[in-house]
């Protein structure tokens, strides 16, 4: 009896819910609370065999709700917009922004993509890093050059600080320096060279004394500078050279006003133009313009060099390859790649390849299309050259075989040590057990002037999570799991370096350091 008026009761709710719900008395919300005080009241009475299933979700009308035998509608969800390709950043879209955004931008954007690891490898750090502070010296704002020095130092050590591990950033950052400087003291010498030309004779018309002080400026901008030092040198005596030169000296020390108006007053580099007030500032403003554009150039020519760096490398593959070697390369990169290649050409041999992970290799036909070397392997196939891959430790059953190893080194310290993907000290130090050669392959711009005083600072870890079950929590408990991504080896180990100025040993290195980089920036500090 108890169950029919429970029955009765629920029933004449639902009718009392219909009629609110045709006749819109109440507001929605009003017969909301209305169901769900419903849907509470039978709950109470644990009798809810009359009700349907309520859709609250919806919150649709009572009078919708479908028998208890019945299933709720499941819609489908609409499918998810596609994922638009390329539209992470890239070196490439970030060069193409560098001249339609503000110059602060686009460094915040470039140490954004390093530590996110958008821009990854020597080659790409160091092009992003030449690209910016090519714009920091167009764009910047900078009156002399110290203010130009500092500006690239404080832009490269922003930069370096985002991949300390990336010693090219700081490469590229003190070689910018270094011809900053250069251009610097060409200039200087320019203004002696313009000083030391003899006066004119008398009676004669001097636009630099007679003329106006309009006209004086607008005469030094339009003549080449490089036609004022041939035609000075052609017309001045050693004699008059010299003495120009003293009198110059002297007049700097005791009317340093003359100065003020010379972008280099602070560099060391800078010796004042002889003159009046109008022909300093004059000589300020070309000096400005023309040292832009020369250092503007000057990266240029790095930028050059580092994309010919991999083709001149290679361009060796067959004097340090000889008929029926055994070849063996650790994670062969881009310039590894190339210098097989061109060696294939000439030379058959045989490549081993090691550093091969299990798991990227699968069985049967789709091997191709999960080697990470299939191009390499496709390259080498069309010359006829073997490719052996070694799995795991099975590249010192090779090491008998093996008659060089060739290695791709991603930065060179001074001393001669080299960073390099983790996994390769095994394979260079088996090299030296067998009295096997190893070649380091690496562009000069690798070189850095700096010595590393402890190598474990610039050493990257990546995710242990492969190497370790994180199922067997109680074993791993305690216990710190590191999985280097780069690894330091001395230079006790490389036999010699291949770069694209050519061949040297490890006790040359600094005479290359001396020819690309200035003292007084080697100890700038970067990273």
């Amino acid at each position: 009896m108890a169950v029919m008026t429970n029955f009765e009761e629920g029933l004449q709710a639902k009718a009392q819910a219909s009629r609110l719900t045709h006749k819109s008395i109440q507001p929605p919300h009003q017969i909301q609370c209305t169901y769900l005080d419903l849907y509470r009241q039978c709950l109470n009475r644990q009798d809810t065999s009359h009700l349907g299933s309520v859709n609250l979700l919806n919150q649709q009308p009572y009078s919708t709700i479908k028998p208890s035998n019945s299933r709720p509608a499941i819609h489908p969800a609409e499918p998810m917009a596609p994922a638009q390709a390329n539209f992470a950043p890239s070196l490439e879209k970030l060069r193409k922004s560098l001249k339609s955004q503000p110059l602060e931008t686009s460094i915040e954007a470039l140490i954004s993509q390093l530590k996110r690891r958008q821009i990854t490898g020597p080659q790409q750090c160091a092009v992003a890093t030449a690209h910016i502070l090519l714009q920091v010296v167009a764009r910047g704002r900078w009156k002399d050059v110290d203010q130009l020095l500092d500006n690239v130092q404080q832009t490269g050590r922003r930069i370096g600080s985002a991949r300390p591990n990336e010693l090219v950033i700081g490469n590229i950052t003190k070689r910018v320096m270094g011809l900053i400087r250069d251009e610097a003291m060409e200039d200087r010498n320019a203004e002696i060279d313009d000083s030391a030309a003899p006066s004119p004779a008398k009676g004669a018309a001097s636009p630099a004394i007679k003329g106006t002080a309009s006209s004086t400026p607008s005469a030094i901008q339009s003549t080449p500078r490089l036609l004022t030092r041939q035609s000075t040198f052609a017309q001045a005596s050693p004699h008059v050279t010299a003495q120009s030169i003293f009198s110059t000296l002297l007049s700097e020390s005791t009317d340093p006003s003359v100065a003020s108006g010379s972008p280099f007053r602070y560099s060391g580099a800078s010796t004042p133009r002889g003159g009046g007030a109008g022909l300093a500032i004059g000589g300020a403003v070309a000096n400005i313009a023309s040292l832009r554009n020369e250092v503007i150039e000057g990266i240029e020519e790095i930028l050059d060099e580092i994309s010919q760096a991999d083709d001149q490398i290679a361009a060796l593959g067959d004097t340090y390859i000889n008929p029926d070697d055994y070849v063996m390369v650790y994670k062969p990169s881009s310039t590894v790649e190339k210098f097989l290649a061109r060696a294939a050409r000439e030379r058959k041999f045989t490549v081993l390849i090691a550093g091969v992970e299990e798991s990227e290799l699968s069985s049967g036909s789709s091997t191709e299309a999960t080697d990470p070397y299939a191009a390499l392997r496709k390259k080498l196939a069309s010359h006829k050259i073997p490719v052996i891959n070694l799995v795991g430790p099975g590249a010192m059953a090779y090491f008998p075989l093996t008659t060089k190893v060739l290695l791709d080194v991603k930065s060179i310290t001074a001393s001669g040590g080299v960073l390099v993907d983790a996994g390769a000290g095994l394979v260079v130090r088996a090299a030296c057990q067998f009295k096997r050669p190893v070649y380091a392959l690496a562009g000069v711009y690798k070189l850095s002037p700096d010595d590393l005083e402890d190598p474990k600072s610039v050493l990257e870890w990546g995710n242990p999570s492969p190497h370790a079950n994180f199922a067997d929590g109680a074993l791993l408990d305690g216990i710190d799991i590191r999985t280097p991504l780069i690894e330091y080896l001395g230079p006790e180990m490389i036999s010699a370096y291949i770069s694209n100025l050519g061949t040297t040993s490890r006790h040359n290195l600094s005479s290359i350091i001396r020819d690309h980089y200035k003292q007084d920036d080697i100890a700038v500090f970067i990273q």
